[in-house]
């Protein structure tokens, strides 16, 4: 008998074949495309160009989804169209066994918590501090760490669960750098006095050390083998050994970038940092991958400035954004591996909001609209090969916070100015929204028991008057 031809019967036999590799709503789309490939690939559900035949495009298309398949499972939480890939915590033993010990949670940067999440939505307590201008960390006993510009004063403050204040630790300038915790309890912070401060669990002075410049960086890295990075504003990256002492220091191109809000990540072996750098003084810049020996790997010239830094998944790809993109990037070659661009101009300042990625997989981040028709903030969802899942409008005006997410996918974020913190599903549906007050600021840390804790700086509310320069715990 003839052998059948067309594209149909190879749709049927590809997807056969590959029937135990591929997840459930992959499968189901393969399956469709023979018939609706052109109405799938306008609808953007699959992202591969464009082609003189259907049929060339389907098979395209399905060599696409194959090669996401092997590691793709489908998820009860989410529509079963899209694609997904597990995501677990990577151990990282030089850090404290602690529920949030750094800015974004660990060293991947993925803002994303194995604990639920509050689930009422309502303040368990406040604590009126100065402006708060650097994330809040979580030490092994619960204390939560996190800097303050008070009147009398600049301190790092260590604050127990129920919000009375254990100790401060005064600086000469103020911090902007989030806290981060060794696993024997170290506590290193930078500050604009050009000093990186490495504190006993007490509050008391294990050594410090004189930078070339202030330390505004939010997130310093902690390698595996305990060695910390971080950059000053000048653009210098360090290393520093345990006790203080200078292991290297780099310097590329125009600087790195030292800012506050930025973080830098690691991959998941710890073998590679992933900083941003600057070609051109305050004009263009990059994306770098250096080794924990200081050695250039890669470097990616980008459309925009990634202020809040990448995050990384299990498999060693990047996301970030830039301007009215978003990528994904091969944290090896530093190759793209796919990139969401929206269609409208987005506000600058929504590049200060750092993205999350849920445990399948999933990445979530937020952007300003000035299109037309259309004008403000909306929450993006977008599945593991980067296509739209969902976006929600949010109100408030200037998001500053960097997005977090609990082991259930639940997302939280508030704006600096506007009142009000939500809790959004996975789905884009709001599970709970609170009035916590203007000047919500840097990332949220979410504690082992469900607790979220919101650092607030000082904002103007009009006149005199400023409000902000609090921590809220809210469960």
């Amino acid at each position: 008998m003839k052998r059948k031809t067309g594209i149909a019967p190879l749709v049927r036999e590809v997807t056969r074949d590959c029937d135990e590799h591929l997840c459930h709503g992959i499968r189901r789309r393969a399956k469709r495309l023979s018939y609706k490939a052109y109405s799938l690939l306008k609808k953007g559900i699959i992202f591969v160009g464009t082609g003189s035949s259907a049929g060339l495009v389907v098979v395209f298309s399905i060599v696409y989804l194959i090669s996401f398949g092997a590691s793709c499972k489908k998820s009860a939480t989410i529509d079963s169209y899209f694609v997904t890939k597990p995501q677990h915590d990577i151990p990282w033993p030089s850090l404290a066994n602690s529920p949030w010990p750094a800015a974004r949670h660990d060293m991947q940067r993925t803002a994303r918590s194995p604990y639920q999440g509050p689930q009422l939505g309502r303040i368990k307590w406040l604590l009126q501090t100065g402006a708060i201008d650097g994330s809040a960390a979580i030490g092994s006993d619960g204390t939560i760490y996190f800097p303050s510009t008070d009147k009398d004063g600049f301190y790092l403050y260590a604050v127990a669960p129920d919000g009375t204040v254990k100790w401060k630790f005064p600086t000469s300038s103020e911090m902007e750098n989030s806290p981060l915790i060794a696993a024997d309890g170290t506590i290193y912070v930078g500050s604009a006095d050009s000093m990186m401060y490495a504190l006993n669990p007490d509050g008391t002075t294990k050594w410090k050390f004189k930078a070339d410049s202030h330390i505004y960086l939010d997130g310093a890295a902690l390698g595996l083998d305990g060695t910390l990075y971080f950059s000053s504003i000048k653009g210098t990256l360090y290393a520093l050994a345990p006790d203080g002492s200078k292991k290297w220091e780099r310097f590329v191109d125009a600087g790195f970038r030292g800012w506050s809000g930025l973080c830098i990540a690691m991959s998941p072996d710890g073998q590679m940092l992933y900083v941003t750098s600057l070609l051109q003084l305050y004009e263009s810049y990059s994306y770098c991958a250096i080794s924990t020996s200081g050695e250039l790997k890669w470097k990616i010239p980008l459309d925009g400035c990634p202020v809040a830094g990448a995050i990384v998944d299990n498999d060693g790809y990047l996301y970030f954004t830039t301007g009215n993109s978003f990528y994904s990037v091969n944290g090896k070659t530093g190759d793209v591996r796919w990139r969401f661009t929206i269609t409208t101009s987005p506000y600058p300042g929504a590049d200060y909001v750092g993205p999350v990625m849920d445990y399948n997989g999933c990445v979530y981040f937020l952007t300003f609209l000035t299109g037309p028709g259309e004008s403000g903030y909306r929450l993006y969802s977008l599945d593991y090969a980067g296509n739209l899942r969902w976006s929600v409008p949010v109100s408030g005006d200037y998001y500053v916070t960097s997005l977090v997410c609990d082991k259930d996918n639940t997302v939280y974020l508030a704006p600096w100015r506007g009142d009000t913190l939500y809790a959004v599903t996975d789905r884009g549906e709001v599970k709970w929204k609170t009035c916590v007050g203007p000047g919500a600021n840097n990332c949220p840390a979410i504690g082992s028991d469900g607790t979220l804790y919101l650092t607030f700086t000082s904002i103007s509310l009009g006149g005199s008057q400023t409000g902000g320069r609090k921590l809220v715990a809210i469960q």
